[in-house]
């Protein structure tokens, strides 16, 4: 009976054992590694809301042609700079904004004035609306104005961490107004034209190392349209320093064209040239 007893003590013993060395053996199951979280570089392409801050001073070309709506008659072409004094350069200061609603539906707003004053003494007879403005009646004074309101809409093609494409529209306000007066003979005449007018528009955005950027856009338009024709070209591109978190510098260039012709006493008759180009520094601040 001892014997019995032995054998199954040690039976259980052995079992007991056994069990011990199958759990060790058995695979437990790991702890996962902790992931470092994923860092999100500032950039143009990350901010959800920037602002910019610049300074501008573009050169200006301006070549104008008014009619006389009542006698339908053309007008004289002549260029604003070189023949009527308004000033070929402008210092200018203004803001833009930009808002990402989406990771790849973007909106830029931006309102633009520019406003010269000029004059001098004439050269040859200016037909100009209604008058005619003589070398020999004193000189001129001169005034030019654009007012522009830029809405557009941008969606991301390609987004990825350090490049992005997209297109989109815009929607453009845009007015144009101008004077000529000779105060000596008693003259003056006033043109005024308005309208809206839409644009395609694609840009680009590349950090090509943690801090630098390189940045370009552009908007375009061309129409006809019942002795009407007209067209819009606006481009911009930048180099951008991310010098904080929230703050980037930038030096950039910017180029716009406009350009009309039209038959319509209605709308306006004559034919408008404006180009302004030159350099942008800017300070941007984003999040």
């Amino acid at each position: 009976m001892r014997t019995v007893s032995r054998l199954v003590l040690a039976t259980i013993m052995l079992g007991a054992v056994a069990a011990g060395r199958a759990g060790e053996a058995a695979p437990q199951p790991r702890r996962p590694l902790l992931q470092p979280p994923v860092e999100e570089i500032p950039s143009p392409i990350t901010d959800r809301f920037a602002v910019r801050a610049m300074y501008y001073r573009p050169s200006i070309t301006t070549t104008v042609r008014y009619d006389d709506e009542q006698a339908t008659t053309a007008g004289t072409r002549i260029s604003g700079e070189d023949d009527i004094g308004l000033p070929g350069k402008k210092n200018q200061a203004w803001v833009d904004l930009r808002f990402r609603l989406a990771p790849k539906h973007r909106i830029d707003a931006q309102y633009y004035q520019l406003r010269r004053k000029g004059g001098g003494t004439l050269t040859q007879a200016v037909d100009f609306g209604e008058d005619t403005f003589n070398p020999g009646e004193g000189e001129i004074i001169s005034r030019a104005e654009l007012r522009q309101l830029n809405i557009g809409y941008s969606y991301s093609l390609l987004r990825k961490e350090q490049l992005e494409l997209g297109v989109g529209l815009g929607i453009h306000l845009l007015q144009l107004t101008g004077s000529m007066e000779q105060p000596a003979a008693f003259k003056r005449e006033e043109l005024d034209t308005a309208g809206p007018y839409p644009t395609l528009a694609a840009d680009i955005a590349w950090r090509f190392t943690r801090r630098f950027s390189v940045n370009a856009g552009a908007h375009f338009l061309t129409f006809k349209h019942d002795g009407v024709k007209g067209r819009a070209l606006a481009w911009t591109a930048d180099l951008q320093y991310r010098a904080h978190r929230n703050l980037a510098v930038g030096l950039g260039y910017a180029s716009t064209l406009y350009r009309l012709d039209s038959e319509d006493p209605d709308f306006f008759a004559g034919y408008i040239k404006m180009k302004y180009q030159g350099p942008q520094l800017f300070l941007r601040a984003a999040y």
